[in-house]
């Protein structure tokens, strides 16, 4: 949770529009092994209505992050894109924004790194004059057990029912969840065996044939 005025990142803009705030020096920090391995970053950013002008509001803002690295023979400058959306109407807010870089791990040689950050950028609606304020809180790289390269691709559609499943095992993941349903919402927060309309398995392989399920559950 936030921790303003404790151990919060406080930071001010005199402008709005896309600007830099901050970079994280992965090798100054020893975080390229980590990074490697995960597959997200995230952190908790405030605003508080209080620290806003009330004569003139922005349409929209929120934060960019982007990779920075490269190597002998590589480089890559990478935007994850735009989160975190929030207007002063929004009323005050904490909110975890999360940003994945799973796609570009192949363009990332860890063994390999002459210079690596993660930058994160202020990008607010250019038409407002007013200043910025926000505050950061628990920034950290998560997900290093999900698996990668999922085959159909995520977000495939008509895929043959008898289409054997395959992906890349996440870093030190002893096994995988597998869900099948035919309610997106249902699949999406199924808990194990939580919910008797969704099928659940528990794999310690990186592959699934479909042929194997019970009769009507295809």
């Amino acid at each position: 949770g936030v921790t303003l005025d404790g151990y919060s990142l406080d930071v001010w803009l005199a402008a709005s529009d896309w600007q830099e705030i901050l970079t994280l020096d992965l090798m100054g920090q020893g975080l390229v092994e980590a990074f490697a391995v995960n597959q997200q970053i995230s952190v908790d950013v405030t605003r508080l209505v209080a620290d806003w002008p009330t004569d003139t509001t922005p349409n929209w803002g929120g934060l960019d992050m982007a990779i920075n690295a490269g190597g002998d023979g590589w480089e890559i400058w990478q935007g994850l894109g735009y989160e975190g959306n929030w207007v002063p109407g929004d009323g005050d807010q904490t909110m975890s924004v999360v940003w994945s870089y799973a796609d570009h791990l192949n363009q990332i040689d860890p063994n390999n790194v002459t210079w690596a950050e993660l930058i994160f950028i202020s990008n607010y609606d250019p038409g407002y004059t007013g200043g910025v304020l926000f505050y950061l809180d628990n920034m950290k790289l998560t997900g290093a057990g999900v698996p990668l390269e999922p085959q159909p691709a995520d977000g495939a559609t008509d895929v043959p029912i008898d289409t054997t499943l395959s992906w890349t095992a996440g870093t030190f993941a002893a096994s995988h969840h597998l869900y099948f349903g035919t309610d997106f919402i249902k699949v999406s927060d199924a808990d194990m065996d939580s919910d008797p309309n969704v099928v659940f398995a528990e794999l310690d392989v990186a592959n699934f044939d479909p042929n194997g399920l019970e009769f009507k559950t295809q």
